[in-house]
């Protein structure tokens, strides 16, 4: 410890540097094997670079084109992911089929108007599904924030307390507990209809 002790300057700055040159070895030697496992993937890819460079170019329009109508396409897949980052299960509800019907938008344009129903309902009155006014609101959002094709149409919501009410004269409890039942969910899609 005499070394400690009768440390100055110029014994501290030597020191300090012989431990800075074993740390930018150490990152020198990562930064090598990361540069040699570059240079190896090039070789074995540049017999495929032609290809690979095509094929980046298709791909950008097709990633658009999915995160704008992924969700019309493939809307039961998009459904379940949004709805269970609400805090919603896949076994709670039931996706219906979509409901096709032609809507004139003015005297001469028409549209094909996109509606799909999402079921909560339960034949056991004991296994409705109450959810928190947040998780309901979640799930929502992330449906219509994530999709430019659908939208939300009609939501009816009903209290846990409203519903198990016995009779409407005994009026509403002073404070209404956070857990509503979804009574009708529809969200709706609208497109141009193609001209024959």
């Amino acid at each position: 410890m005499k070394f400690f002790r009768n440390m100055d300057a110029l014994k501290l700055v030597i020191l300090l540097s012989f431990g800075a040159a074993a740390v930018l070895g150490v990152w020198d030697w990562f930064l090598y094997g990361e540069l040699q496992a570059s240079r190896r993937a090039f070789s074995k890819a540049k017999a495929d670079i032609s290809t690979i460079h095509s094929l980046l170019k298709d791909i950008s329009p097709l990633y658009v084109a999915r995160q704008e109508h992924g969700a019309a396409v493939d809307y039961g897949v998009y459904f379940e992911k949004q709805l269970f980052m609400g805090g919603i299960k896949q076994d709670q509800y039931t996706l219906n089929d979509v409901r096709e019907k032609e809507v004139r938008v003015s005297r001469k344009k028409k549209a094909i108007d996109k509606e799909l129903r999402i079921d909560f309902r339960t034949r056991n009155k004991r296994d409705r599904l109450y959810l928190p006014r947040e998780n309901l609101f979640k799930a929502l959002l992330a449906c219509e924030a994530r999709s430019k094709a659908w939208r939300l149409r009609e939501l009816r919501i009903r209290s846990r307390d409203d519903v198990l009410r016995k009779k409407k004269e005994d009026g509403y409890p002073a404070e209404i507990a956070d857990a509503w039942l979804i009574e009708d969910l529809v969200f709706a899609s609208r497109e141009p209809q193609q001209k024959k």
